[in-house]
């Protein structure tokens, strides 16, 4: 279809749009939706590829997949086109006398000649050159977006591109010259990319191509949570892909960094060697900061002042703080281990020493601050806030909950240690590893090359607690207990005879359903309780569960705004978490908010989060949140919650394991509700064989 631009209604800062079309070929004003290149305007004759929507409240819409900028046919179309910028920096004056010098012949001269616009008269060589380089880079956008088009490269995908290089001449030229590493600056699915290099004539063993296949396969292969691939491993997957056999690696260029042991994408290599050095040489440096006579006073006065009589792990913790640069303490719950960070920030403080307080999520972070009273901050905020050399200032640096993180965190950590400061670690490596590569505390832990504090002893206080007695009951693989009503319960609903998986499932689910709902009268459903399940789509699933708590607790209503995505429906009141680490909004991966505002014309979200931080969403946001009501025992690490309520079935099997259950039922602070098939809940505390990750992290000798 060709339509001339009538107006912007909206648009958003990286190029989607709402827009009022009137089509050439007559016939009423329609309204338009998609992503527009910079040099299409109001004003602007276009040519599209679509599809008419009907939305269920703005009604009938074109909805834009290729959007291509095409000069007018007629001369006073050629100069409001000339005169709306799309071309350089003409004006109206100026398109008005060029068009009035070449008349009828204009768009031939435009298209072929462009360079006699000189003759036009005060035109000048300046505004020339810039009228013929936007000609051009019109011609190159024009070029790329009939190219990459049709293979699936959507027009958001193709204003990311060009905004990722300096020109539209040097996208195409740098697309053409190797698909798969321009086109992987944008979100591109590998198989778009693929598709598009092959169109354009690479051969199937082409280097270029084998490569991108490998890394494509090992960043696949990373989702598990592995640092490198062994090399059979990887021809294998190759293959699986190619299908044709891949000999060798001898095609590897700098983007992978192959090793006797296996294959690395280069810049994980790099920042596992990164995290390698700094550990040893860390560990090879004692430094007193007070000396051994000191170190018992010391250490009493920082216990008195936290009102604790300390146990001998405690005061091993805080002293070797004293004497190491860097220092893993390493315990289940109840175990002393908000103590010791308490007690080694106030020997800190006593001895004039700075110290920065860090932990992975949002939750775990307020949980720091409240324990040391002072402000703690997640690794990634604190990353972003460096000194002119990239650095962080104290003299002591301590982080929580360091089972869940992974190797690029852990190195862009090391990095902005200044030099000489000490590093505390603290974490449960019983929890389930990082959600990215690596297995950074357990590999430490393991290796005997870093000063280790094991706290083993569960204190009285703490027995009391069924949630920390079963956890510590699932660590020595044994059954655990729960009676109706207690802070622990075990809710278990055998299977039926004859009864389908997925029929258990929805049973399950309308119980947990019950359960927040009805049951659980002390707490706020919304804020206080937090659902967890293994698997997204099997039933009890995530997905499942989130639909049918929003239905219940924040069903639709005049009085609460909606937004539509495909076939999300968010609304005012809404539970979500972020999905994806977002530096810009200063949001990250698995913090969880409510909805504040909605519109869905411009798309928006206004999210709340702990803290009272506002996170404005738009058109290129959006797509990073997803419903809360429940979700999965991996992104709920970091965070604790005064309820939880936790479902397991045997359709979940396959991801049953002791770290899983263990993690999640560390993650009540008040109660825990165990909804389920027994069966599946003993299979999780019996198998203790987690599944290994290929690092090389303080294995076998440095780098």
């Amino acid at each position: 279809m060709k339509a001339l631009i009538e107006r912007i209604v909206w648009q958003a800062p990286e190029g989607w749009t709402v827009m009022a079309l009137q089509p050439l070929e007559g016939g009423d004003e329609i309204t338009a939706t998609g992503h527009l290149t910079s040099d299409i305007t109001a004003g602007s004759t276009v040519q599209m590829t679509g599809e008419f929507t009907m939305h269920p409240r703005y009604g009938r819409q074109f909805r834009v997949d290729t959007i291509i900028p095409v000069m007018p046919s007629t001369s006073r179309g050629i100069e409001a086109w000339l005169a709306s910028g799309a071309v350089g920096n003409v004006g109206k004056k100026m398109a008005k006398r060029i068009v009035e010098h070449f008349g009828d012949e204009t768009g031939y001269i435009i298209n072929n000649t462009p360079e006699r616009i000189i003759e036009v008269e005060g035109i000048g060589e300046v505004r020339v050159r810039g009228l013929i380089e936007g000609l051009k880079g019109n011609q190159n956008t024009r070029q790329l977006i009939e190219w990459l088009g049709p293979h699936g490269v959507s027009m958001g995908m193709i204003n990311k591109l060009l905004r990722a290089f300096r020109s539209p001449e040097e996208t195409l030229h740098e697309c053409h010259r190797n698909p798969y590493v321009s086109l992987s600056k944008t979100e591109v699915p590998f198989s778009v990319m693929d598709k598009v290099a092959l169109a354009d004539g690479m051969p199937n063993a082409d280097p270029r191509r084998l490569n991108a296949v490998a890394v494509h396969e090992i960043k696949k292969y990373m989702r598990e949570g592995h640092c490198y691939i062994r090399d059979g491993e990887l021809k294998k997957r190759m293959v699986g892909y190619l299908c044709f056999p891949v000999e060798s690696l001898d095609w590897a260029d700098g983007s992978l960094a192959v090793e006797e042991f296996g294959t690395y994408v280069k810049y994980v290599r790099r920042q596992e060697e990164a995290v390698d050095e700094w550990l040893r040489d860390a560990s090879r440096e004692d430094k007193l900061f007070v000396s051994e006579e000191q170190a018992d006073v010391a250490v009493d006065k920082a216990f008195a002042e936290c009102g604790v009589e300390p146990s001998e792990k405690q005061r091993e913790a805080v002293q070797g703080v004293t004497k190491y640069r860097i220092l893993v303490i390493t315990g289940g719950p109840g175990t002393g281990k908000t103590t010791i960070v308490n007690a080694i920030n106030r020997l800190a403080e006593n001895r004039d020493l700075s110290t920065r307080l860090l932990a992975p999520t949002g939750r775990a972070q307020l949980k720091l601050g409240e324990v040391c009273g002072r402000e703690a901050s997640t690794i990634h905020k604190a990353l972003m806030f460096q000194d002119g050399a990239g650095r962080w200032n104290e003299d002591v640096v301590i982080i929580d909950e360091v089972s869940m993180v992974d190797i690029e965190l852990m190195s862009r950590t090391v990095r902005a240690m200044s030099k000489g400061a000490r590093l505390v670690l603290v974490g449960d490596y019983h929890q389930l590893p990082s959600v990215g590569p690596g297995n950074v505390l357990k590999d430490i832990i393991d290796s005997d090359v870093v000063p280790v504090v094991r706290l083993d002893v569960i204190f009285r206080q703490a027995q009391e607690s069924e949630i920390i007695m079963n956890s510590h009951r699932i660590i020595a693989g044994r059954e655990i207990e729960g009676p109706e009503g207690g802070d622990c319960w075990l809710d278990y609903w055998p299977v039926r005879e004859g009864e389908e998986a997925a029929d258990y499932g929805e049973r399950m689910e309308d119980r947990i359903v019950q359960v927040v709902t009805e049951m659980c009268p002390d707490f706020n459903p919304m804020t206080e309780i937090q659902v967890l399940l293994p698997m997204y789509k099997h039933h009890p699933s995530i997905n499942a569960i989130n639909e049918k708590l929003q239905a219940r607790l924040n069903p639709p209503s005049p009085k609460r705004p909606e937004l539509t995505w495909g076939t999300w429906v968010v609304r005012v009141g809404d539970k979500v978490m972020q999905t994806k680490n977002n530096y810009s909004l200063g949001v990250f991966n698995g913090e969880i908010g409510i909805v504040m505002d909605a519109s869905q014309k411009p798309k928006k979200l206004m999210v709340e989060y702990p803290g009272m931080r506002l996170c404005e969403y738009d058109v290129e946001t959006i797509p990073e949140l997803k419903h809360a009501y429940a979700v999965s025992i991996h992104k709920s690490q970091g965070s604790e919650y005064p309820c939880v309520v936790l479902g397991f079935s045997k359709s979940h099997w396959i991801m049953l394991q002791r770290n899983l259950i263990y993690t999640a039922l560390t993650r009540a602070k008040k109660k825990c509700i165990i909804i389920g098939d027994k069966v599946a809940v003993q299979r999780a505390i019996d198998n203790d064989q987690p599944i290994y990750r290929n690092t090389r992290l303080l294995k076998n000798g440095t780098y």
